[in-house]
């Protein structure tokens, strides 16, 4: 199957929790990366996503910097420790690579090519590394 940019898609029934307070980029990434194949669900805040992460596994987490309640980096870390084998992917419009890499996350992309960037890094990691990893979302 071919995705939105043109590249070839596996169904990889993968579960994506997009967090950012922009719905515009919510909307986004949820329509692209369905159209690739994966199950997407947004969170406009912290809260409702760490509440969420509490009670659901979710093999990829995109996060962006600036929330209203919670810096990116704090996020990650919660994330980190609940969901330890999971992708988690920083995102924002400063240059935060450091402080995302630090609270854990596996890499960062900066946001005016997010939409773009993070399809071709899910679509590049090799299907065997979310088995590696133990994703949580089999078990």
């Amino acid at each position: 199957m071919l995705g939105w940019n043109g590249r070839i898609t596996m169904q990889l029934e993968r579960k994506i929790l997009v967090i950012d307070d922009n719905e515009y980029i919510l909307s986004i990434l949820k329509i692209l990366l369905e159209y690739d194949g994966f199950k997407v669900q947004t969170c406009p805040s912290a809260a409702s996503a760490l509440a969420l992460a509490e009670g659901q596994a979710f093999d990829i987490f995109i996060v962006d910097y600036q929330l209203p309640d919670m810096n990116g980096d704090a996020v990650t870390a919660a994330i980190r420790k609940m969901h330890p084998s999971s992708i988690i992917i920083g995102s924002s419009v400063e240059p935060k690579e450091r402080a995302f890499l630090s609270a854990g996350a596996d890499t960062f992309i900066i946001k005016h090519e997010l939409p773009a960037e993070v399809s071709a890094f899910i679509q590049s990691a090799p299907c065997v590394s979310f088995r590696e990893r133990g994703s949580v979302a089999n078990k």
